[in-house]
């Protein structure tokens, strides 16, 4: 199982490896600049886009399918290559509770917001680990004070971030590997 956070597995066979990164996110170099990148799944978060409008901070927001600028918010249709570039130089992400983006980000050492679509388990699962490790922020609704709230703590979030375990995809091919070697030879 490719996890950013280790719990206690009820079997044997069961392995916890650390999420599998593509290569153009491990050999990226992270910058901060003066913008939060905020990446939605669907369009129908109409509330985030109010609150954002709401707070003195500059957003680059995926997720709306639509290139415009409205204040402070920079709309994005979505392009792989300057999404990663725009992830590796944000000051934090605010996005739902998928695994992959937020194993990414937390790769790279961005605090996330996290606001998991509803009723979705896994997201719900990786924002409460995301919180209790310190790297971002679990919220179930995207109100004002939610994000200032966020926005005030980035030092301690980083601050626990400086303390992942970065790693490359080595240990899972390993074991994939040695997994193989055992029940090909069972």
């Amino acid at each position: 199982i490719t996890t950013f956070f280790y719990t206690q597995t009820r079997s044997k066979n069961v392995f916890l490896v650390p999420p599998i990164l593509r290569n153009s996110i491990l050999n990226m170099k992270t910058k901060e600049k003066d913008y939060f990148l905020v990446y939605q799944t669907s369009d129908s978060n109409r509330q985030l886009i109010t609150t954002l409008k709401r707070i003195n901070k500059k957003f680059i927001v995926y997720g709306f399918n639509k290139e415009k600028k409205e204040g402070n918010l920079v709309f994005r249709k979505f392009n792989e290559k300057l999404f990663f570039k725009e992830l590796a130089n944000c000051k934090a992400l605010i996005t739902n509770g998928g695994f992959t983006l937020i194993s990414e980000a937390i790769h790279l050492g961005k605090p996330v917001l996290s606001i998991p679509v509803r009723r979705h388990f896994e997201q719900i699962i990786n924002a409460i680990y995301l919180e209790r490790l310190g790297y971002g922020k679990y919220a179930h609704y995207a109100n004002k004070e939610t994000l200032l709230e966020f926005i005030e703590n980035l030092d301690a979030y980083k601050k626990c971030l400086k303390g992942y375990n970065r790693r490359d995809n080595s240990k899972m091919l390993r074991k994939l590997d040695n997994v193989i070697r055992e029940f090909s030879s069972a």
